[in-house]
């Protein structure tokens, strides 16, 4: 029988439900409700939650047998119930292990864990001795792609790639982590490291602890903890190295630790041809006293670059010390300045200057700091060069003999020195720093004392014409360059 109306029901109350089946104080008043249907939905203000009747059982109503008169079963009815047909799974994935997966044949972890109650205690089974144990997949998971497999706490966008620690961003496909990892590419191995970020592919960590490695390439090989790689089949196995390039390798030793190197190379076949072209070291390795070269650790040999003895001491260990090695030139820029007048040597810029211009040129320094130098390449022959009172000359003649002249600038402290480093009388090139040094807190040319000191009280640098050098000082020190240059006892 039905009741028909016209126009809506309204109960005459404040929080009363229309159906009173629709509403239940706890779970154990779903076995109250009175005529249930099978499918309907009540509401628990007990669990804050919403069920859907499964089923229906009979009850005893007086002295009959009533069928389908009580709730037999339910379950709580969320938004998988409210899905299409395959995607009910995924939102109880989402609920119950707060992960969200897209995709066919994924394999998240799975562990079997010993059931505790809320204080900790091992809840046992019915024996009374068996611990009560339950299945605890991988949590935290967002998946978008197939037949991954991995821990908790990742975010995998891809196809095939292997994690058994959690904890990992994999943007790619076939990649084996670690824990802890950034991937950016596809078919990596870090197998053996934490806190790592690759953006390339093919590149691998040879199952060896390269924690904090940066890898921007494809087909490198790091094992040397925070390293930093840029490149193609470059081989960076040396602590903390920064190594750019291509098809070469930096070797683990002590001297290598946390250098900065570049270098390159090709195919030699299939195996990379390369050598570093430039390095700057922070360290050299020295001996230790403590290696003992007649117990040497499983698999290492006095042949490796560092052997290990069996107590884990290794042949060489690093010391601090600077270095720098480069192959090939090393040449500054030069600026080529083709107008005469005032001629500004702007160390900022340059470190070399050739004056093509033809006139008078009159010289100016900018930005040098103490230990600069620099050359300069002027030809007498058409020009006529104005070198400043000030600066300090090694018997640097240019106008006696005119022709084309290199002359090195030097700045040390406040003083400027230059002499000519080609041509000179001897026919060899040298430098400034072949005639003037600090001994004993006095600057020395040639051997000879100046008595002028090279610093003064406090650190203060004296400044030339007002704290040191008078006119008779000036004429003994070029009375001594003109008599070594031009008597040849130089």
């Amino acid at each position: 029988m039905a009741t028909s109306t016209k126009g809506n029901l309204l109960p005459n109350t404040v929080n009363t439900p229309l159906d009173a089946r629709a509403r239940v104080a706890t779970l154990a008043d779903a076995a109250n409700i009175q005529n249930p249907e099978l499918g309907g939905i009540f509401y628990c203000v007990e669990t804050g939650k919403h069920y859907k009747i499964t089923a229906l059982t009979s009850k005893t109503v007086g002295a009959l047998e009533v069928e389908n008169a009580a709730v037999g079963s339910y379950e709580e009815f969320g938004i998988s119930d409210q899905l299409p047909e395959g995607f009910s799974s995924v939102a109880e994935n989402l609920v119950d292990n707060h992960s969200l997966e897209l995709g066919f044949d994924n394999v998240p972890k799975t562990e079997e864990v010993e059931v505790t109650d809320d204080e900790g205690n091992t809840v046992y089974e019915e024996d009374g001795t068996t611990p009560k144990t339950e299945t605890e997949r991988a949590f935290q998971c967002v998946v978008f792609g197939s037949t991954n497999k991995y821990g908790s706490s990742v975010i995998i966008q891809g196809d095939s790639n292997e994690n058994e620690l959690g904890f990992v961003r994999v943007f790619g496909s076939n990649n084996k982590t670690y824990q802890f990892q950034n991937i950016f590419g596809d078919l990596n191995e870090f197998t053996a490291s934490v806190n790592i970020t690759v953006f390339g592919s093919t590149n691998k960590d040879n199952g060896l602890n390269a924690n904090g490695a940066f890898v921007f390439g494809n087909m490198n090989e790091v094992t040397g903890k925070n390293t930093f790689t840029v490149g193609c089949r470059v081989k960076n196995f040396a602590k903390g190295a920064r190594a750019f390039g291509r098809y070469f390798t930096l070797e683990d030793t002590p001297e290598n630790e946390y250098a900065f190197a570049l270098g390159d190379g090709e195919l030699d076949g299939t195996t990379p041809a390369g050598e570093v072209s430039f390095i700057h070291r922070v360290f050299k390795k020295v001996e230790n006293p403590l290696f003992d070269p007649d117990d040497l650790a499983e698999g290492s040999s006095l042949s490796d670059p560092n052997p290990k003895d069996s107590s884990g001491e290794r042949k060489y260990v690093a010391e601090r010390a600077y270095e720098t090695e480069y192959r090939g030139h090393f040449l500054p820029i030069t600026q080529t300045v083709a107008a005469a007048g005032t001629v500004t040597l702007d160390h900022d810029r340059y470190a070399r200057w050739n004056l093509t211009a033809s006139g008078a040129i009159s010289l100016a320094l900018a930005n040098w700091k103490d230990g600069d130098s620099g050359e300069l390449i002027v030809d007498t022959t058409k020009q006529t060069v104005s070198i400043p009172a000030e600066w300090v000359t090694l018997s640097a003649d240019i106008t006696t003999t005119p022709g084309v002249y290199v002359l090195e600038i030097a700045k040390i402290g406040n003083t400027v020195f230059y002499a000519i480093k080609w041509p000179n009388s001897g026919g060899t090139v040298t430098s400034i720093g072949d005639h003037i040094q600090i001994t004993g807190g006095y600057w020395y040319i040639d051997g000879v004392n100046t008595g002028v000191p090279a610093t003064g009280e406090d650190g203060h640098t004296p400044i030339r014409g007002t704290d040191y050098w008078t006119e008779a000082d000036i004429a003994a020190i070029q009375g001594y360059v003109d008599n070594a240059i031009l008597n040849g006892t130089w």
